[in-house]
């Protein structure tokens, strides 16, 4: 384990164990902002998005937690939107679905123009069974990127997919059901 790795590892371990020692030794848990961030270049979100390439979602996870929200000197969020967007897609991973689609939307509101924002809060919907709301939310989200002259073919695929889904096209495991030719359209 290379140096990096392992300051990131003991960053995550203090996050999650400070509140704890705290209250063992009778304090009240403080607020703590872990040096985390300090691990990243400015400008970026790589150490947690190599956690994602490696399918560490947890600790991913913790990661875009961890380092709090990125506001620059000059009060732009220009990172905070991905930054909420990974962890969202961190969190659908861990099936962690209402969690997830709150963290979508907390990044919709700062950048409605985030297609893997909207991405993101749709598939935490649907995997949660709530697959009507989701097809709402992929019809708004594709009326505000094409408002916004963006594309939005990823939230089509994925509102007909539900569509067919629950028409009866698609089956339990997720594969389109093909018709036979003698059946009628």
């Amino acid at each position: 384990m290379n140096v990096r790795k392992m300051t990131l590892a003991i960053a995550l371990l203090a996050l999650v164990a400070a509140p704890v020692l705290a209250e063992e030794n009778g304090e009240a848990a403080a607020e703590t902002t872990p040096a985390v961030e300090k691990l990243d270049k400015p400008g970026s979100l790589s150490a947690g998005k190599k956690l994602m390439n490696e399918e560490k979602w947890a600790e991913a996870a913790a990661y875009f937690e961890g380092i709090g929200p990125q506001e620059a000197a000059n009060g732009k969020l220009k990172r905070e939107p991905w930054r909420l967007n990974n962890w969202a897609r961190c969190l659908v991973a861990l099936e962690k679905y209402d969690e997830a689609a709150e963290v979508a939307q907390q990044g919709l509101d700062i950048t409605p123009g985030n297609s893997a924002l909207w991405n993101n809060k749709g598939a935490a919907l649907s995997r949660s069974g709530k697959h009507d709301e989701a097809m709402e939310h992929y019809k708004a989200g594709i009326a505000k990127l094409e408002e916004l002259g963006k594309d939005a073919s990823r939230l089509k695929a994925n509102l007909k997919f539900l569509e067919d889904a629950k028409a009866g096209l698609i089956d339990e495991n997720g594969k389109r059901i093909e018709k036979k030719a003698d059946e009628d359209d």
